[in-house]
């Protein structure tokens, strides 16, 4: 057969049976394709990208795949279909005693790279959809986000697949799987939407880049570190923008709410560890919104909602549903029906406060003294509200039920209520 003409030397070489090409690389910036079936001494193919030389080379068939990383830590994913990049990563951490990447693998199972310096660390990969009717998810899914700056929403599932679909057409743009242990089971944008945020019962909080897929961030707490306890589940998500601050909210089984400082002067922009821990709920907590200035409303599962001064992290109000009519409904409210799955300040209502949950009601709150003003049942037919969405004007009120049924409510006719 043929043999490669590389001038200044080779690092690696992968052989691949399946399309009968010799892939190698090396000094040189360039990841070539030969035929050893031929005596050409020329190349069948070059792939060009990487802005240092190349120090591994290898493929993965079943992806139709071709794996490079260059020394400065830099990975490509190459289609060998099409010979052209799919996705690349760059992995901005420093390692010691040499700053490189020296083991890889590729995951089947979660459609991940794995690469290895000090320690593993994983790359999903952006499954580039075909406009066929490719199954988008096969778990429940969690969320489903609008973006505005690209017309794109992104839905989540429970197993962790994250699908980027084109508001347009329907069709499917790329996908990847965020990992979080067992089940994923939050999402949430970030002020900007250019970043994804995800979380699960595994208690850490990933931060992505959701247009390529790759991990710029994982937070940790203390609950995060005991997973295995079955207290880090995080249950709500928030990204909040306050003046000049921005700030990333969770909470969930660990009873605390967690906040990380979003800066620009720590490598993937947050610090690992969360830069306060508020606590004040007697049991889970289930929701979370803010409204400006600086007020923080979390829900929990025993039906109460707690405001709080994010600046100085103190309780304002501890608000709560009125006592049932009777003590037998009562009980059966306390077994379970107490639960506040969302929240939603009004900011073009007085930052007026709307509360819906399992009970089927909507709650409205005077979050400055505390009082509720309005409560009604939604009539969801004996459902629980798991969702709660308002337009720009505050005009109207959409509330999503268990079983499907989406309501659209016109709260701008609330003239004779006070605050509201």
């Amino acid at each position: 057969g043929g043999s490669s003409n590389a001038r200044k030397g080779v690092y690696s070489f992968d052989w691949s049976p399946t399309y009968r090409l010799l892939a190698a690389s090396g000094v040189e910036r360039l990841v070539s394709l030969w035929n050893p079936y031929t005596s050409s001494d020329r190349p069948l193919g070059t792939l060009a990208g990487h802005n240092a030389s190349v120090s591994e080379v290898f493929y993965h068939h079943q992806q139709h795949l071709l794996i490079s990383c260059s020394v400065d830590k830099v990975a490509k994913l190459w289609d060998l279909r099409m010979q052209r990049c799919l996705q690349t990563i760059h992995d901005d951490g420093v390692y010691r005693p040499e700053d490189r990447l020296s083991a890889f693998a590729f995951d089947e199972a979660r459609s991940q790279l794995l690469t290895a310096a000090t320690a593993p660390r994983a790359w999903p990969l952006v499954e580039t959809a075909m406009r066929a009717a490719t199954a988008g998810h096969d778990a429940p899914v969690i969320a489903a986000l609008y973006n505005v700056n690209f017309a794109q929403v992104v839905s989540g599932d429970e197993s962790g697949r994250v699908c980027v679909w084109d508001l347009s057409d329907g069709s499917l743009a790329f996908r990847f799987h965020a990992a979080h242990g067992a089940k994923m089971t939050c999402m949430s944008f970030d002020e900007a939407g250019r970043r994804l945020l995800t979380s699960g019962n595994d208690g850490v909080v990933r931060v992505w880049n959701f247009s390529n897929g790759q991990c710029l961030k994982a937070l940790r707490s203390e609950a995060s570190a005991e997973s295995s306890s079955g207290h880090a589940e995080v249950s709500c998500l928030l990204f909040l923008l306050e003046g000049p601050y921005r700030h990333i909210v969770a909470g969930g089984w660990s009873r605390k709410v967690l906040v990380w400082k979003d800066t620009r002067s720590v490598p993937g922009g947050v610090p690992d560890d969360p830069d306060r821990e508020l606590a004040g709920h007697a049991e889970d907590i289930t929701a979370v919104s803010f409204g400006s200035p600086n007020l923080l409303a979390t829900g929990g599962y025993d039906g109460v909602v707690l405001l709080w001064n994010l600046d100085s992290g103190v309780v304002r109000h501890s608000l709560a549903a009125p006592a049932a009519a009777t003590p037998r409904e009562d009980e059966a409210r306390r077994v379970g029906q107490r639960a506040v799955w969302r929240l939603l300040f009004l900011g073009q209502r007085s930052q007026t406060l709307c509360a819906c949950g399992a009970d089927g009601w909507l709650r409205f709150w005077n979050p400055k003294d505390g009082e509720a003003v309005w409560e009604q049942h939604a009539g969801h037919e004996g459902e629980g509200l798991v969702a709660l969405a308002t337009d720009p004007a505050n005009a109207l009120l959409f509330t999503g039920d268990t079983a499907g049924c989406i309501k659209a409510w016109d709260v701008s006719r609330f003239v004779n209520v006070p605050w509201l």
